[in-house]
């Protein structure tokens, strides 16, 4: 949902905002891809996994949300592009905080610090947040 919507119905600046998911009718064929990508055999942290099996990779794409301002990974089914999951990256935190900063904001997270296996998400937060 968008942030000026919510700001519109009456949220504080500072509230948690409300997320939608819906699941792809195509779901069955999605994880047939993902099981041959090798997906659910990965011990892995998630983050790792998208890079390594799924960025560009095993017929899967990295595409980029202007408005969420995140990546996500999409596959083609039947000649159709299909969204598989989105993930946050050094890129989408960079432009997720200046978005907080810009519009004064009350804050931001992200999901599962243990996902960040190699503290790029973590190094990204302080250099937004406190490098001049």
């Amino acid at each position: 949902m968008d942030v000026q919507r919510i700001i519109n119905l009456g949220f504080a600046l500072a509230a948690p905002i409300p997320q939608v998911v819906r699941e792809s009718p195509r779901w069955r064929e999605i994880e047939k891809k993902l099981k041959a990508a090798g997906w659910y055999d990965s011990q892995e942290p998630p983050l790792k996994k998208v890079q390594d099996l799924l960025e560009d990779k095993n017929g899967f794409t990295k595409e980029w949300d202007r408005g969420a301002r995140m990546a996500y990974i999409a596959t083609e089914i039947e000649g159709q592009k299909q969204f598989v999951l989105s993930y946050i990256e050094p890129r989408g935190i960079r432009e997720k905080l200046n978005y907080v900063k810009e519009r004064g904001l009350g804050g931001a997270m992200f999901w599962e610090l243990g996902a960040d296996y190699d503290n790029s998400l973590v190094a990204q937060i302080a250099e937004e947040l406190f490098m001049v």
